[in-house]
């Protein structure tokens, strides 16, 4: 991709950017401000944290101008700022409008006089991680109801050709992720299982609630629809104690005990989503009134040759789905979108592997990063062997914001103070606040942000503030408050 916007204004800001990042790292290697007060909040921190690694660059999009620097060509774990860099690649490469198909697909015929569909009916997933029980119970609706099936000779599948799903200890591989969080990972709501066919992001959400009366079983909700096992009970008192656990076969075990309307959430990660999709949406045709003569879920790892689809769904437009990866910071998304990615960019059937290759590329070659700025081990930012620059980071956010057909939507994809998210409670006393638009970033010692925000001036400017080897993580984000406000402040 040409980066030679000749003669407009954007053009000329890319040479100043780049100018002063030159002059940055030449004439400056460690400290550079171009406001005394940014200087003061970033040398305050500093001085009181030594043994902290800080990283902050800030740029006026609209005047061109350096805002603050510090350390940034040095590199830094993102921890879940990380996700911005496979958005951008997905938008950059889909399109704000693209949306997800899930299909249903047949090798078979259909008899429609009596409704019997001699062959199979395969659920092939697209890699869209948001599909739920509404969109299953609407596919079964149209096949039964529309397509007048009441009879499937063959079996229910599911076909994940789309790309090849990691191992189920894959995220456990501390080579690739580092040791502080692979022997937990999988087993987390926060890192579910990754395929291209999955419900609800794997995870499956159990309302426990206590009866009205001591003594009588306690009402149990499960989304996505499954059988449920109840030994849970009703007692005495405000606690609750209550377990749950998921079957191979889809049935959810609830024990243990709560008080008397009390309501306690669990969540429960999915460790063969796409058996269980399969499973969801046979119970959902059987639901709608067919019959299923088979009771297994065949699972199809190639294509189905000579399928054609009879069904389908969308998912909302690609910025919709992008939000709640980037707002709630969705980790199961972020490595799901990877390996969609990696699979658009090169053939179906793409790994791990390629898709950190192609979004590697994508940076290197269309947003012009350096390998040097930027090495990614995963999507999601949970591994501690990813190093990012803040230059690099800015580079992205100014890449975005200088392609208008996908700037709103890359902006409108980062998660927004006040509102549910990572955000929700943070820049409380900003009367700007509603102009700030950022991912977050937490792990271990580790704080990140980076983001836009308008300032007084009425200027978008792009931050980007990482902080390591911080120990507690709490004064890392006021810090990152404190250097924001001031940012939004500036003119």
């Amino acid at each position: 991709m040409s980066w030679a916007f000749a003669g407009t204004a954007r053009a000329r800001g890319w040479r100043v950017f780049f100018a002063l990042i030159f002059a940055l790292g030449c004439l400056f290697p460690t400290f550079s401000v171009a406001s005394e007060a940014l200087s003061e909040v970033v040398n305050r921190f500093v001085a009181k944290h030594p043994k902290a690694r800080v990283g902050v660059l800030a740029f006026d999009l609209d005047d061109n101008r350096l805002l603050v620097a510090h350390n940034p060509k040095d590199l830094f774990v993102p921890a879940s700022v990380a996700k911005v860099f496979v958005t951008s690649a997905l938008l950059s490469t889909l399109g704000a409008d693209y949306r997800f198909v899930t299909r249903v697909v047949t090798n078979g015929s259909l008899e429609i006089e009596r409704g019997i569909l001699h062959g199979d009916l395969i659920l092939k997933g697209s890699g869209y991680p948001g599909l739920d029980d509404k969109d299953i119970r609407a596919l079964a609706g149209v096949l039964v109801r529309s397509r007048g099936i009441r009879e499937v000779e063959g079996e229910v599948g599911v076909d994940t050709s789309l790309f090849v799903p990691p191992e189920r200890h894959f995220y456990a591989d501390a080579d690739v992720f580092g040791d502080d969080w692979a022997h937990t990972s999988g087993a987390m709501a926060y890192m579910g299982v990754v395929s291209p066919l999955s419900l609800q992001c794997n995870n499956i959400e159990i309302r426990v609630r206590g009866a009205s009366k001591v003594g009588r079983p306690a009402l149990v909700e499960v989304d996505p629809e499954l059988p449920v096992t109840n030994r849970a009970r009703t007692v005495s008192g405000k606690r609750a104690r209550v377990y749950a656990s998921l079957t191979d076969q889809g049935t959810v075990s609830v024990s243990g005990s709560i008080g008397p309307r009390r309501t306690r959430v669990l969540y429960k990660p999915v460790k063969f989503p796409e058996q269980l999709a399969g499973l969801v949406f046979k119970r959902a045709l059987e639901k709608a009134g067919a019959s299923i003569r088979k009771g297994t879920i065949q699972v199809h790892e190639d294509p189905i040759q000579g399928a054609t689809e009879i069904a389908s769904v969308s998912s909302g437009p690609l910025p919709e789905v992008l939000y709640p990866m980037n707002a709630y910071s969705n980790n199961t998304m972020a490595e799901g979108f990877l390996l969609v990615y990696g699979a658009m960019s090169t053939q179906p059937g793409a790994d791990h592997a390629s898709g950190i290759q192609a979004l590697s590329r994508f940076l290197e070659q269309t947003v012009r990063i350096p390998k040097t700025q930027a090495e990614l081990f995963d999507a999601a930012g949970l591994s501690k062997n990813n190093r990012v620059s803040p230059l690099a980071m800015i580079k992205l956010l100014h890449y975005m914001h200088a392609n208008p057909d996908r700037f709103e939507a890359f902006r409108a994809s980062l998660a927004v103070p006040g509102r549910p998210g990572t955000l929700s409670r943070r820049f409380a006393g900003n009367p700007l606040r509603q102009t700030i638009r950022a991912k977050t970033g937490t792990l271990d010692s580790v704080s990140a942000l980076a983001g836009y925000l308008v300032s007084a001036k009425g200027n978008t400017v792009a931050f980007c503030v990482f902080v390591n080897q911080m120990g507690e993580t709490y004064e890392a984000k006021r810090f990152e408050d404190e250097l924001i406000n001031a940012l939004a402040k500036s003119g």
